[in-house]
């Protein structure tokens, strides 16, 4: 494993959440060369690692949608630790205990082959990449969006906070958001309505962004999803 310490001294990243960052990446090579199963990447690995370039957090898991969930759950058996199994979502962790998520397919869209990157990519480790299969920015922040008015967790609000600045269709993203609440039998605007709270503590995470005020995150965040949803 590389000694990133010109990153630790840089970002106040940790050697340690950095080698996971870089088995995620190893580990997402494989599951992406050649594969013999139809999923892709999804949440906020993709999304961080594939979108946000210098503005990303680590990145500790990997989540896959798969078109066939039963049979990804036969095969990914074969060759990980099968850890948590619901009727919607399959957790497996492998050898560094990075945890893989599978879930069906349910996205109104197809993926494409797209470059992700970690953080010792961007500070010159160039190695540290993997091609994957991956969905269009608004499918994966449209996802977010909806995942951080449920759950309000720190790395939610960090996404959405980074994501809101990124070019968007906004069309092609309000509709998802509504296909996506529609298949969950809710509306956007009233989990978004009735959302009065987050955990605003970004020590909880690691970013190339330093010093982070929770706070203010929040009511950035706020005041972008009541103008998405609630002015022309």
């Amino acid at each position: 494993m590389e000694n990133f310490q010109d990153i630790t001294a840089a970002t106040g990243i940790t050697q340690d959440k950095l080698n996971v960052e870089a088995n995620v990446i190893e580990r997402l090579r494989e599951l992406f060369n050649e594969p013999k199963l139809d999923y892709a990447l999804y949440g906020g690995t993709a999304l961080n690692m594939v979108y946000f370039g210098k503005r990303q957090r680590i990145s500790y898991d990997i989540d896959l949608k798969c078109a066939n969930l039963e049979k990804c759950e036969t095969e990914f058996d074969k060759i990980f630790k099968h850890d948590i199994k619901t009727p919607k979502m399959h957790r497996f962790a492998d050898k560094n205990k990075i945890n893989i998520d599978l879930s069906k397919k349910n996205v109104d869209a197809e993926p494409k082959r797209m470059r992700a990157e970690s953080i010792p990519y961007h500070f010159g480790y160039t190695a540290y990449y993997a091609d994957v299969l991956t969905y269009e920015y608004e499918v994966l922040f449209a996802e977010k969006i909806l995942a951080f008015t449920n759950r309000g967790v720190p790395k939610d609000l960090y996404d959405v906070w980074v994501g809101k600045d990124l070019p968007f269709e906004r069309k092609r993203l309000m509709q998802l958001l509504i296909n996506m609440a529609h298949k969950a039998r809710t509306d956007p605007r009233v989990i978004i309505a009735r959302h009065h709270g987050a955990d605003t503590d970004m020590g909880k995470i690691d970013s190339l962004v330093p010093n982070l005020d929770g706070k203010k995150m929040y009511a950035e965040v706020q005041g972008f999803i009541k103008e998405l949803f609630f002015e022309e």
